[in-house]
């Protein structure tokens, strides 16, 4: 990955800052009633270990 930062689906509302979540190498905003990881808020590193898995699991399970 080049580059870390914040990713916000076009429907999620920030009700705070979220800095304090970027000492994490990665932070996923997973809402306890679904059984599949949904990517609203994603915070991530720029060698986060598991975005490079999650991102290599798209190429090759088509």
């Amino acid at each position: 990955m080049k580059y870390r930062g914040i990713y916000l689906d076009n429907d999620a509302v920030v009700t705070q800052k979220l800095d304090k979540f970027l000492k994490y190498e990665m932070t996923v905003a997973w809402p306890e009633a679904q059984p599949h990881l949904e990517i609203q808020i994603l915070i991530a590193h720029k060698n986060a270990r598991f975005l490079k898995l999650w991102c290599g699991s798209c190429t090759t399970n088509n």
